[in-house]
């Protein structure tokens, strides 16, 4: 079986060769690159899109360009975001290049912001919008540092500092004096000068990795005067942090050291006073938060947490805290998930990123009256939950949209409620042909509404079934009806081959609210894995999916229920497991937040209830799986051990069942070098065209 599925891919290879000499439908990385080169105004969008001729293919994954961040001018007049830029097949295992770029609120004047190669990230505006602060890094021995680029100058920002290790994070003052900003503290030299001469032992913690993690410090910066001063915070671990509206005084939020599962489960919330530097306890919350935040009058702070008395995977309820007091319930129970919030000026009401069903949404919600107003609708959807922000009056918000047949774009909210495309990152992806894709709804058996995306085949006929490939996303996530054409999304690649394609929102994912989100807590690998199979039992009976030619597969805790199904059923042909779980019970002793994965997953301890994590484990029922598995991990995955992945190989291999483990060196929880990628999405083509075709 090895040796076929070799000579087919050495097929291909050749064949494609010979397409490209041609001019068919497959384009090289390079020569992709090359078509992508200027960006382009939203007003060309459909310049090209009369002649769609060719098939969307793996080389225009790997050739994407990808947005990173979107920030707005205050006046509004201009939006500033980072495009990362694809390697060339020859530089794959370098870092890429990542830039920032400017475009005028009418789409035009598009440029970049500097000349400098290398990476330009996190840009934040002056409050006069004449200039840009950004990180990048500086010379090679220092690490990320703070730029600023005049928006109107020559391309050669300033470097504003020289800090002995890189800058993490940072935030201007609203009134543009101050520049606070953390970086790990440097290493002490008792410590450096021992572990040089190869005294390294490590001491194990409870959680997170076993090198010594070193805690953020805060330090600020006066512009003026560019003099840097450090802050003394004590032995917290920094997180988070945003000045208040008069510019007086610093909320940070913390957590009670660096290791991992005290940044998941034990924050809090400080401020600091800017002209005494002492350092005040604001909110004592004790659980995950996210998006802390002022509200405009500066006499409150906004916060996402758990909901009362629940562990929630992801903040699944809002909070609004004054200072020395408990945090009270804003929002909790609701039917769709908030995935992020900014306040509007008036303080009144919140902008909202939202999810329901397999829709993500811009939305506004009245405090006062608990009003929803959404603000964008299907066919387009909010392509990140944090990447967005608002003008100072709020009257205008760029983010970055996508819609099934389209990648993530910039996008301008006018105050009339009208939207404009901004940019085109990818103008050559507009000769492609795609499968088209909507939402689907199913009944799970125990009466339980799920939704999820289905992407037909291009040029499905009505009717007629397909083979379908059932596409497991991980946890705390949701698949709404975006573009589905990246690293961890196959759908338009399948669909190019003549597959349907189902991505179901099982109970646990991010996509009608906190309960929901909850719903499969101590269940994992329960139902969860029913509503899946409901799923497909329905796109059989709508007459869609081919029982017969049915394939799954799945990243992290999607490539832990693939690896889970094929134990509990021999009705899928082909499986793919990529950077999955199939042993819990070592999971527990190997992941980097122990007391989170008992918290937010399993609510109780394997070391007590053994039974219970062994029998949920792919490994434990080996034995029983039939079908054909592809595995892949990242050497360096910091999130889910290669040991998981090597666990099920082996098992797989005893029992004598078709299967290949694929190991990506320097690669973490996720495939991004180029040439890693392009061979990954390559094998798993190869691996459903083999054992759900036959070809």
């Amino acid at each position: 079986m090895n040796q076929a599925l070799r000579f087919q891919a050495k097929l291909k290879r050749v064949t494609a060769f010979a397409a490209l000499l041609l001019g068919c439908t497959l384009v090289s990385g390079s020569r992709a690159s090359k078509v992508g080169g200027a960006l382009q105004s939203g007003s060309e969008l459909n310049k090209n899109s009369g002649g769609s001729t060719r098939l969307f293919g793996v080389d225009d994954v790997v050739s994407l360009r990808k947005l990173q961040s979107v920030q707005i001018s205050p006046d509004g007049t201009r939006v500033a975001f980072v495009v990362e830029e694809p390697n060339s097949e020859s530089q794959s295992q370098q870092p890429t290049n990542a830039h920032i770029w400017i475009v005028n609120r009418d789409g035009g004047q598009t440029r970049r912001l500097t000349d400098q190669s290398g990476k330009e990230l996190s840009p934040q505006w002056a409050p006069d919008g004449k200039s840009v602060v950004f990180l990048s890094p500086g010379r090679k021995d220092l690490g990320t540092q703070l730029f600023l680029a005049s928006v109107e100058g020559g391309g050669h920002p300033q470097l504003l500092t020289e800090h002995p290790t890189s800058v993490s994070m940072f935030s201007r003052s609203p009134d543009g004096r101050h520049i606070s900003f953390f970086a790990a503290a440097p290493e002490l030299e008792r410590i450096r000068r021992p572990r040089e001469k190869g005294y390294d032992e490590l001491q194990i913690r409870r959680s997170g990795p076993d090198q010594p993690v070193r805690p953020q410090e805060l330090w600020m910066l006066e512009l003026e005067a560019r003099k840097t001063t450090h802050i003394a915070t004590g032995d917290s671990q920094l997180l988070g942090m945003q000045w208040s509206p008069d510019s007086k005084r610093l909320l940070l939020t913390a957590a009670q050291n660096p290791e991992t599962d005290p940044e998941q489960l034990h924050q809090h919330l400080a401020t600091l006073d800017k002209s005494s530097a002492s350092l005040q306890n604001y909110c004592q919350v004790g659980a995950k938060i996210q998006g802390a935040s002022w509200a405009p009058d500066g006499k409150s702070v906004a916060f996402q947490s758990s909901s009362p008395g629940a562990a929630d995977p992801f903040p699944g309820a809002l909070y609004v805290c004054h200072e020395g007091k408990p945090p009270e319930v804003l929002l909790q129970d609701l039917p769709y998930t908030i995935e992020s919030f900014r306040w509007k000026p008036d303080g009144q009401s919140l902008f909202l990123v939202l999810t329901q069903g397999a829709h993500r949404a811009f939305g506004e919600f009245s405090l006062k009256d608990h009003e929803l107003s959404r603000r964008t609708n299907p066919p387009w959807e909010v392509a990140f939950r944090s990447s967005y922000s608002l003008s100072r009056d709020g009257s205008r918000v760029a983010g970055i949209l996508a819609r099934d047949q389209q990648p993530p774009d910039v996008w301008l909210l006018n105050p009339d409620g009208s939207q404009k495309q901004l940019t085109r990152l990818n103008p050559q992806l507009s000769t492609c042909r795609f499968g088209e894709s909507s939402e689907v709804k199913w009944k799970s058996r125990d009466g339980l509404l799920l939704s999820g995306v289905l992407v037909k085949p291009v040029g499905y006929e009505p009717g007629k079934r397909a083979p379908m490939f059932v596409q497991v996303h991980g946890s705390q996530v949701a698949d709404v009806n975006e573009f589905q054409g990246t690293w961890m999304n196959w759908g338009q690649l399948l669909a190019a081959r003549g597959y349907a394609v189902l991505l179901p929102n099982y109970r646990g994912s991010l996509t009608d609210g906190a309960r929901f989100a909850r719903a499969n807590q101590g269940d994992l690998g329960g139902k969860d894995f029913e509503d899946i199979i409901d799923g497909v039992d329905a796109m059989v009976e709508q007459g869609i999916a081919d029982p017969d030619r049915l394939g799954i597969g799945g990243v992290s805790y999607g490539g832990f229920l693939t690896a889970w199904t094929v134990t509990q059923t021999t009705r899928f042909k082909a499986a793919i497991m990529g950077l999955g779980i199939s042993n819990w019970m070592s999971m527990a002793g190997q992941t980097p937040g122990p007391e989170g994965m008992v918290r937010f997953y399993w609510l109780d301890s394997p070391y007590e209830h053994s039974d219970l994590f062994w029998r949920r484990s792919p490994l434990a029922q080996v034995s029983k799986v039939k079908t054909p598995v592809l595995i892949y991990a990242g050497e360096r995955d910091p999130l889910v051990p290669v040991s998981q992945s090597r666990e099920f190989f082996r098992g797989l291999q005893y029992f004598a069942v078709p299967s290949q483990f694929i190991l990506y060196p320097r690669e973490g929880h996720s495939i991004q070098e180029p040439n890693h990628l392009r061979d990954n999405l390559n094998r798993i083509l190869d691996w459903c065209d083999h054992y759900l075709k036959g070809s």
